[in-house]
């Protein structure tokens, strides 16, 4: 029992001398980055060291808040640029709606528009027809919007052009009654008209253009008669409770 009660005493004694070799260690490195602090700053003593330290903790402080305000200023420039690009991108430029809103054409850009605008011709009648049971007169204009078509293909061999990729399906949106497909048909044919008629008003066109752009303006406006004759028809019929088809 006198053993363990002299063990323990010197464990006892062993722990009190660790505790205060670690105080001492404890201070020394406190007094040792008080030092550090006081040579890095320049400063006599430890409370010029803390208001240097509460200085540049205030510059820095003040320097992010300017940083976080030129990035913010930045991150608006690039957001308004980018919803430019999106706006400038999701504008229309495909047949009639890229050549109405342009006013200086090449021959490139004129036979492009121009086949454009009869592929979306051909896509919309179709659908149209096909949902509505051949409804006059859908199914024959896009039966002669494919006539159109092939008269304006041998111009781009003959020129050297590229043929555009005839995705004109992917841009149709059926309209919800066939009185909206007639309002279509007439806005279609309309707008095909006035394209046609600024081609033939350019100076430098090769006369098998010119020749190629009257007979579809002149198919055009006899489509666009048929659809509004059907559609004075159709509002007839439709006051009286039938179905012209």
């Amino acid at each position: 029992m006198e053993q363990a009660n002299r063990m323990n005493g010197q464990v006892t004694a062993k722990q009190r001398e660790m505790y205060k070799m670690k105080k001492f260690m404890g201070t020394m490195v406190k007094t040792t980055l008080t030092l550090g602090l006081l040579v890095m700053t320049g400063c006599s003593n430890v409370s010029d060291t803390e208001s240097k330290i509460s200085e540049i903790t205030s510059k820095t402080v003040e320097s992010a808040s300017k940083l976080s305000e030129e990035v913010s200023e930045v991150t608006s420039e690039l957001s308004e640029a980018a919803s430019e690009v999106t706006s400038a991108l999701s504008k229309d430029t495909y047949g009639t709606a890229g050549a109405l809103a342009d006013d200086n054409y090449t021959l490139e850009e004129m036979l492009t528009y121009a086949l454009q605008d009869e592929y979306l011709a051909q896509a919309k009648y179709t659908a149209i027809a096909e949902a509505n049971n051949n409804a006059n007169p859908f199914a024959n204009i896009a039966e002669a919007e494919a006539t159109h078509i092939n008269e304006l293909l041998p111009l781009f061999e003959k020129n050297g052009i590229t043929v555009p990729a005839n995705d004109a399906s992917d841009r149709v949106t059926l309209p919800d009654s066939l009185a909206a497909s007639y309002a279509m048909g007439i806005e279609g044919e309309t707008q095909n008209i006035s394209m046609y008629k600024r081609f033939l008003e350019e100076e430098v066109l090769p006369p098998d253009v010119k020749a190629v752009f009257e007979r579809l303006m002149a198919a055009s406006e006899e489509h666009l008669q048929a659809f509004e004759q059907e559609n004075a028809n159709f509002g007839g019929n439709e006051d009286k409770g039938n179905n012209p088809n």
